[in-house]
């Protein structure tokens, strides 16, 4: 009964492969073809695998039951993840979605991109992000109409650069990457040396460890994707991370949150990128306003605070990114910078505290202007 079970699902699975396939719309305008192809690729390879676990005499050997299983399984991860992501947002792309994707290509000429663009839908059940592997972008479903956390796709568009494989215009930016890392490695080699000397408590090194672990997996990759944002943008992005920090954000001290570094420490990261570019006057007047928002909090930053996230530490790893956007050919931000986006984005929070009463008035007006971006 087992074999005939998963023969019966082979062939299922078969079938919804092929089904999927005929939900992608062969109509999309071009900036969704790398989207397409990504998509059509992957179904290729599991209809592959799936033919071959169900017609390969090899793979009815008893002795292969439970790998046969295990590699069904993997597949039904796989079709879904396709499902509810990249053929979703293919299959229901509207014209909010048409409006980000023309967008996202204004950006990549304002700033020089030079990586594929990730393909945007407004599909988000979230806030925005990115799916490196397929390339795609999800954003909130209102997003359209609001401006200030557009700047949070620039730092989206930092995360496909810096995982991209086999490219040399971005190997620059990925080596700077990797030695900001080990920057901080040594930071807590060090530190674990110095404990190893004494009588530091289990808890205490099993933290430093901790920390060391999130830094390579994940913080690394958070910080760089901040400062390109920074380093291409320049103060909106910081305005946006007050701005989210202030409506979604917990304890900004918090150094547990695995897949991101604290609040407090991408603030931290961020006023150090925009000093390094120019934006002093700029950075001292985001620094009073986030000091003023989480000191309306009972927050504090924990005594060990510094030692997860040391200044000279962050210090380095901003000026190894700045190296690293340069290297890779992207403009870098700047006070006399007139691109439209770029002016438009940082002229939304200059007017959002000039009069935050009439603000929403000014970006309606303003995204309305912008329905035809892909045609200027």
């Amino acid at each position: 009964m087992f074999e005939e079970y998963i023969d019966g699902t082979l062939g299922e699975l078969e079938r919804r492969a092929r089904v999927l396939r005929a939900k992608i719309p062969r109509n999309l305008p071009t900036y969704y073809a790398a989207l397409v192809k990504s998509c059509n690729d992957r179904l290729d390879g599991l209809l592959s695998v799936l033919r071959e676990l169900r017609d390969s005499p090899e793979w009815h050997d008893e002795r292969l039951r439970a790998e046969r299983q295990r590699r069904l399984r993997r597949i039904v991860t796989a079709l879904d993840r396709l499902e509810t992501g990249g053929i979703t947002a293919l299959g229901r792309a509207n014209e909010d979605d048409h409006f980000f994707n023309s967008l996202l290509e204004r950006l990549r000429k304002e700033v020089k991109y030079p990586g594929e663009l990730p393909t945007v839908s407004s599909l988000s059940q979230g806030y925005f992000y990115v799916d490196p592997d397929l390339n795609l972008m999800s954003v909130p479903l209102a997003e359209r109409h609001f401006l200030l956390h557009w700047p949070d796709l620039y730092h989206e568009l930092g995360h496909p650069l810096l995982v991209a494989r086999d490219d040399p215009v971005l190997e620059p930016l990925q080596d700077r990457m990797l030695e900001s890392a080990a920057v901080a490695m040594e930071h807590f080699h060090s530190l674990a040396r110095e404990r190893e000397g004494g009588r530091a408590p289990e808890q205490e090194k099993i933290r430093l460890r901790t920390w060391e672990f999130y830094w390579g997996k994940y913080w690394i990759f958070e910080f760089y994707c901040d400062l390109f944002a920074i380093y291409t943008l320049g103060p909106a992005f910081a305005w946006s991370h007050v701005h989210l920090s202030a409506k979604r954000g917990g304890d900004p001290y918090d150094y547990l949150m695995e897949q991101h570094p604290a609040d407090a420490a991408r603030m931290s990261v961020l006023l150090i990128g925009l000093r390094e570019i120019g934006y002093h006057h700029e950075a001292d007047r985001i620094a009073e306003v986030w000091q003023s928002v989480i000191g309306s909090s009972s927050y504090k930053p924990p005594s060990d605070f510094r030692t997860c996230y040391p200044q000279d530490v962050l210090q380095r790893i901003a000026r190894q990114c700045l190296e690293g956007v340069e290297a890779i050919g992207c403009r870098i931000a700047h006070a006399g910078c007139d691109d439209k986006i770029h002016t438009l984005l940082n002229e939304a929070w200059q007017r959002f505290w000039d009069n935050p009463r009439e603000y929403a008035a000014w970006e309606d007006q303003k995204t309305r202007e912008l329905s035809g971006i892909g045609n200027d």
